[in-house]
This record gives structure tokens, C-alpha cells and sequence, in this order.
């Protein structure tokens, strides 16, 4: 299971609690695999995200080593593929992917249907997404497209919500005559 809506955390097979991602190098391949699932990301594009200007010349052989200390963590859910690595998780167990599933069910639903899928949806979000990596070039776009669709789903949640929002009883008003005779005055006085 991987967790990035808030700190990064991840844990695999047997562990029952969430380890939290401690260094920042590792976080962003981690990051970059989640942003980027289900695809490969190769080598050359982990090495970009986690050095942006000046990579090292031992920069390959580094990315390797930060991928096999997550895979200490999580087991096999990143695989090494030809061209590179990937995350090989069901969207179940990725907490952004459950999120827009749980988004998209309550699109196509209505009423309390739709409203507690939309709660279980924001749920989910234990912070800002990708914390740790708020001014991380390699993930600015997701964080952004993440929030967007955040602030989408809480439009639609209001919207369900005031749609079954029971209706003021509107008031009925007295005729100004009327009025005018229960408050003692005479009509057309101040």
C-alpha cells in the first residue's frame, strides 16, 4: 500500500503498519513511480526528478540503491523492468488512485450515493499531496491536477448536499394594511 496524500508512507506483504518514506531521495523515486503508475519510468527520468540540475556520475547506480531499500519496505510493487521501474500495485492500494475511483463512482451517482463517496473520497487525504515534495519540480504538475480535482469533488459535494437540503417554509407575509392595524398604526405612518 502506498500513501501519498500527506507524508509518504508505504509498507507491503505482512506489514501491518505504514512506514514513513524518511529520505527525501528515496520519496521522490517513490513519488514519480506512484505519479507515473501504471507505466515504466525509466532510469534516466528517476535520475532527473531526484538530481534536477547536476546529476552525479554514480547517479544510476544511486537511483538502483534507493529503489532496493523501497523494495526492503514494500516488497515487490516496484518491479525492475526492462527500461526501468515499475509500480505494480492495483489502484486499491495506491490512496490517489482510490481517490479519483472513488471521485468517478460518485459522478456517475445520485443523491446519498453520490454524498458518501465523495466523504470517502476526502478521506483519504491525511494532507497536501506529495507533502514532504511541495517544491519537487518532479511531481509540481500531479500535485497541482490532485488538488484541481480535490476542489471539483468538494464543489460537487456541496452541490448534492444543498440539492437535498430541505427548503426554508417561506413566510408568509400580511397584507401592509394588516400591519398596520397590529401594530396600532394607522396606514401610511412611519
Amino acid at each position: 500500500m502506498i500513501e501519498v496524500l500527506g507524508d509518504i508512507r508505504g509498507w507491503g506483504p505482512g506489514v501491518t503498519e505504514p512506514v514513513r518514506i524518511t529520505s527525501p531521495n528515496q520519496r521522490i523515486v517513490l513519488a514519480v513511480l506512484v505519479a507515473r503508475h501504471p507505466d515504466v519510468v525509466s532510469v534516466h527520468d528517476l535520475v532527473a526528478a531526484v538530481w534536477e540540475d547536476e546529476p552525479p556520475a554514480s547517479a544510476a547506480r544511486t537511483v538502483g540503491s534507493y529503489v532496493s531499500r523501497l523494495r526492503n519496505v514494500m516488497g515487490d510493487a516496484i518491479a525492475i523492468v526492462p527500461g526501468g521501474y515499475r509500480l505494480v500495485l492495483d489502484d486499491d492500494l495506491i490512496d490517489i488512485r482510490r481517490y479519483e475511483q472513488l471521485v468517478r463512482a460518485a459522478r456517475t451517482a445520485r443523491g446519498t450515493g453520490a454524498i458518501a463517496r465523495y466523504r470517502d473520497a476526502d478521506r483519504l487525504w491525511r494532507g497536501a499531496p506529495f507533502a514532504e515534495l511541495t517544491d519537487a519540480a518532479a511531481v509540481t504538475s500531479e500535485v497541482v491536477r490532485l488538488e484541481t480535482v480535490r476542489l471539483d469533488a468538494q464543489d460537487r459535494l456541496a452541490a448534492e448536499l444543498l440539492a437535498r437540503a430541505p427548503s426554508p417554509t417561506p413566510q408568509r407575509r400580511r397584507p401592509r394594511s394588516s400591519q398596520s392595524i397590529l401594530s396600532g398604526r394607522a396606514p401610511g405612518s412611519p
